[in-house]
């Protein structure tokens, strides 16, 4: 299996999310009936959040069982990423969680939309060259 680095920024984080979901069609972290987001599934999948953080502390984030944005889950995070925020960081498990944005491992133009807004409300600093080469094409809903 492919190593991905730990993000460190913003930007990195949702990169890394677009890469690892996107771009080399790995599962997401949802439920076996493609519902409910989990921070690590039965079969090892992980969220967006869950696959920045250790295996141990992804199945304990999923026992807590809540949004990141939760004090209790947020304050148990490693620092890299509570400096990125908590709101941030609810965007990306949004991005991850919401079906819209996703069809078979592809990202759809809802996705697309909201990454571009994620893009414009942290004035984050990714090249549109560079968001194209991971994005490529959208999949038509």
């Amino acid at each position: 299996m492919k190593k991905y680095p730990l993000s460190k920024t913003r930007e990195e984080l949702l990169l890394n999310t677009i890469r690892y979901y996107h771009t080399d069609g790995n599962p997401r972290g949802v439920s076996n009936n493609g519902g409910e987001c989990s921070y690590i599934t039965l079969n090892g999948c992980r969220c967006a959040i869950g696959r920045e953080i250790s295996k141990n502390k992804a199945y304990i984030f999923e026992e807590l069982n809540g949004p990141i944005t939760n004090y209790h889950l947020f304050s148990k995070l490693p620092l890299r990423l509570r400096k990125l925020g908590s709101d941030y960081l609810g965007n990306i498990q949004s991005l991850h969680d919401n079906r819209r944005h996703w069809h078979n491992n592809k990202l759809t133009s809802a996705g697309i939309a909201r990454i571009s807004s994620i893009i414009r409300i942290y004035n984050l600093k990714i090249k549109p060259k560079e968001l194209s080469a991971l994005i490529n094409k959208p999949v038509n809903e």
